[in-house]
C-alpha cells in the first residue's frame, strides 16, 4: 500500500513551546516542523505539519476551532 504525505503550513502562537507543537501534532498522527521562526503572522512562528489527507484535514479543523475561525 503507498503511503502519500501532505503538508500544510500553520502559524502558532509564540507561546507554544515546541515540544507543545509537536504534542499537538502527534494527537493527529501529523508530524510538525518549525520552517520559520518569526512569520508574518504577528512574528509568529510557522510550523509545517505533514502527514495523511485525513489526518492533516482533523488537525486543521482543530485548530480553526482553537482559533475560532
Amino acid at each position: 500500500m503507498s503511503y502519500s504525505s501532505f503538508s500544510v503550513h500553520l502559524d502558532i502562537s509564540h507561546e507554544a513551546t515546541p515540544q507543545q507543537v509537536h504534542d499537538f501534532a502527534a494527537l493527529f498522527n501529523c508530524d510538525a516542523k518549525m520552517i520559520m521562526e518569526v512569520g508574518p503572522a504577528g512574528g509568529n512562528p510557522v510550523y509545517e505539519f505533514s502527514g495523511s489527507f485525513t489526518d492533516l484535514e482533523k488537525l486543521e479543523a482543530e485548530y480553526n476551532t482553537i482559533n475560532g475561525l
